[in-house]
This record gives structure tokens, sequence and C-alpha cells, in this order.
């Protein structure tokens, strides 16, 4: 992969491998972009989706919400010199159109948004920020990109995209939509595990087509009673397949799986009902453009290749990438990392006060809450029991790291929980008296520093001391923001 002479990619590395893929950005028009089709036609890089209203109650005169900052923050947050908003209408195909913020708007009386695929008014509060018009910008204005498919394997390949400006990119999903294709229709598809079998069963990963509908319950239904599932898809973008969510197994262990249906027949919308905003009762209204689908027959997951994810590289930190066949697909794992030195898997943490991203293992953020001692001064590991249920219990943390101060949003830095550049190793089993600041667990009910009483609290715990703290860098491995 490789930047173009305007379109920067940007990524995590660290010994010369890029561990994941940050983002694209426009460097004459300083914006960050994803690729999506322009209202040309013409696939752009083009930037980030705003908030739009409508002044009209046919949504055709659109205004641009530019958000307040929130409260808890000393300083506002930036607005883009340009936003985007796709048309809500799918069909022949859904555009994103480009806009710049103009002058700003009282709030008009009547404010109007797409909800079910119909203008509908809004409430609006000047809380949210305030109204401006929006100015086009043409799609000239905006890198074009072309895209290309290479064969991994006779079932699977992946998406090259081409930028006018000479970025090239392999294996990366700049577009949000995945970049496997079943090369047999060239459907895209992403991976999907069976969550469903025995408690803590390994999970197996296949590349479902991403084109896919779900048969949901409390959604749209083929009679008037809301008890048979139908499907619903912009008539312009018939489904490749059908998708039932099935609940987790027994146990309370894994995340459920679903059940794929091949798409059956179409049934018209005069006979749908929906329960989706009450009680049951005709859908017909808020179909228009979209086309409902029975359930066909029951599709084997196995007939989709099988995905397994492997370490990839030679430094300490290596990306996992999801391989078919033994084949690289060089498609990284969603920031997924292994740490060779440790042999564990370790994780991008960007937020200590000192600026320099990790590759944290082990690390668990910590909030201060059991003591030691009898003033609250030296804190504990407080380690919560896991329930009989047959999971595997979360491994236990080797190191912590604090808040400075117990801030999570130190004063001009918004949202995100700042972490200090040193850790503690968690020690020992704690043998002793433990004191918290927690009014619900201690004998008078109060926030001064006291016993901790177990009988009052609905957890069971277990404490552990801890050591010493030690500089994250001396610890974990640094990662570099680069320019590719």
């Amino acid at each position: 992969m490789q930047s173009g002479t305007r379109i920067r990619i940007s990524a995590y590395t660290a010994d010369g491998e890029v561990l994941q893929v940050i983002g694209t950005h426009d460097t004459l028009r300083d914006v960050d972009c994803y690729i999506d089709v322009a209202e040309d036609g013409v696939s752009r890089c083009m930037p980030s989706q705003g908030t739009v209203y409508y002044r009209d109650e046919n949504c055709t005169e659109p205004l641009i919400l530019v958000p307040s900052s929130p409260a808890d923050c000393a300083a506002p947050q930036p607005s883009s010199a340009y936003v985007s908003y796709k048309s809500q209408r799918p069909c022949p195909v859904p555009v994103v159109h480009v806009v710049k913020p103009g002058a700003a708007l009282d709030p008009p009386s009547n404010v109007y948004a797409f909800s079910l695929g119909s203008c509908q008014q809004q409430p609006f509060s000047a809380s949210q920020g305030t109204l401006h018009d929006a100015i086009p910008s043409p799609p000239s204005d905006w890198v074009g990109f072309t895209s290309t498919v290479k064969t991994i394997t006779p079932e699977l390949g992946i998406v090259q995209w081409s930028g006018a400006d000479g970025t090239r990119t392999t294996a990366i999903d700049l577009t949000g939509t995945g970049v496997m294709r079943l090369l047999a229709n060239n459907a895209a598809c992403d991976p999907v595990g069976d969550y469903a079998g025995a408690p803590n069963a390994a999970i197996v990963y296949r590349c479902i087509p991403s084109n896919r509908v779900s048969l949901a319950i409390n959604a749209f239904y083929s009679d008037t009673a809301c008890t048979d599932v139908v499907a619903i898809a912009p008539t312009c973008q018939p489904p490749d397949l059908l998708a039932e969510p099935v609940s987790a197994p027994p146990g309370g262990c894994g995340e459920g799986t679903s059940n794929f249906f091949a798409v059956g027949d179409v049934i018209p919308n005069s006979s749908v009902s929906t329960n989706a905003l009450g009680p049951c009762r005709p859908a017909e209204s808020i179909l228009g453009g979209f086309t409902s689908y029975l359930a066909g027959a029951q599709v084997d997951p196995a007939t989709f290749p099988v995905l397994q994810e492997a370490p990839s590289g030679r430094g300490r930190l290596q990306p996992w990438v999801w391989q078919v066949d033994g084949i690289s697909t060089g498609v990284l794992d969603n920031g997924e990392l292994a740490d060779a030195a440790t042999g564990a898997q370790a994780e991008i943490t960007t937020t200590f006060t000192d600026g320099i991203a990790r590759g944290t293992v082990s690390l668990e953020v910590f909030t201060e809450a059991f003591y030691s001692d009898d003033v609250c001064q030296h804190p504990v590991y407080a380690r919560q029991r896991e329930s009989s249920a047959p999971c595997v219990q979360d491994p236990m943390p080797r190191w912590l790291a604090f808040e400075p101060d117990g801030q999570t949003t130190p004063p001009g830095f918004c949202g995100t929980p700042r972490l200090e550049p040193s850790v503690r190793p968690v020690g020992a089993l704690h043998s002793g008296p433990v004191y918290t600041t927690i009014s619900n667990y201690t004998v008078d009910g109060t926030d001064a520093c006291s016993v901790f009483m177990p009988s009052r609290s609905a957890f069971t715990y277990d404490f552990y001391d801890l050591d010493d703290p030690v500089p994250a860098s001396s610890v974990f491995a640094e990662i570099k923001t680069t320019d590719l």
C-alpha cells in the first residue's frame, strides 16, 4: 500500500510492520476521508458523514448540524470545513453528497429528517448545536478511485483500490463494507464466527455474504398477527442471504450466532405488518422503495470458506491477519495483535499522557476503590469471582494502569480517559482487612474510609496487593504513527 500525491494513508507501525491502518486524509482539503459512491456515480474519497436535517417536508433542502461541545470539555470540539451525507432514498443507489457548512441559522419552526424511509418532522433543540446552510461541494473536488479484485483462492479474493492521485491499497477496508469477495458471484463477505457450539469451544469463522438482511423479531411480518417474520430490503438492492439471530448458547457463554436462509419469494407490501412502532399494524405506508422477502431453504454455513486468524511478521508486535486454506489474505483483523515476546495477545493503547502509543499486554485500566490501609492510601486490586457458568474466566491482568489523579476527562481534553505512563504489577493475594470509600459497602453507609463489609456486596471479590510502579516503556513495545 502507498499514499498518493494527495491522499495520505496513516497507520500504526512497529519494527517496520503495519499493525493497523488509522485512516486516509485528503491533504488538499485537510479532511479525513473514506471511499464511497459520489453523486456522479464515481467512487471517491470524501469527508466523514455529518448530521443532516432538512428545511422542507420533502427532505430536499439540507441543513448541516454543527454539534455543541460537551459541557465537560474545556476546549470546543473542532468542526470540519466539509461534511458529507448519504441520500436516504435507497434507489437507484444511495450516494454521498459533500457540503460545506455555511451561515449559521436560527432554528426553523419545523425541521425534518428521514425516519423509516420517509421524510418526517423531527424535534430540535438548540442544545444539540447550530444549524447551518449547506453549500454544495461538487464531486470533482474529490479524488476518484477504482477497484479490482485480486484472487487469493478459487473461492475468495480481496479488493484493491487505486486512486487517481497514485494511492494504492491492498486488503484495506476504505469503504466500511469489507474487502473480501466471494468470487463465484463477486459478493462482498466478512468473517462471521459460529458461537453456538459447546461453551469455550473454538470459534469457527467463515466468510459470509455481507449483503444479508435480518429476519428480526419486532420488525416486519407476513401476517396481521405479527408472528411470521419477513425480511425487507431496498428494491434496487436485493439481498444475497437472510439471517435469523440465535440466542447465546446455554450457560451464558459466547455471543450467539445466526441461522442463514436463501432469499425466498417476494410478497406484496400490502400484506406486510409491523410492530416496530407499537401494536401490530399494516406496514405498506412505510415500505415505499422496499421489497419484502420470505425465507427460503436454510443454508449450511459450511458452503462458505473457512477463515483462520494468524499472526504475521517478524517483529515483537505482529498483526493478526485472516488466512484461507493457509494462504494469507493480508486483511488485518481489526487491530488484533500478538506480542511475540510474551506469547500473549496485545492491543494498541494510545491514551498514555506522555503521548506514546504502546502495544499493551494483560493491562487493565484501574480505578481505586479498595485499600489495604485504614486511611485509604494504598490501593489493592479487586478481582470479582465469576459465576458457576461453564465459561472461561477472563484472564487475570498482570499490569494495572491508573488515570491521573482519578480524572477520566482531564481539563482541555474531551472524551477519552488518559493513563499515567507508569504501570503497577498485580502482586500476591492480599491477606488482612480491606477498606473502601464506597458508601454501599461501608459500616456507616458513608464514603469515609471504612472497613469493607462483604455482606453488603452482591459480588464476591479476591483482593491482590500491588507492586511498585514501573515505566510503561520498560514493559510494552512502543508504536509509531507512520504515513505510508
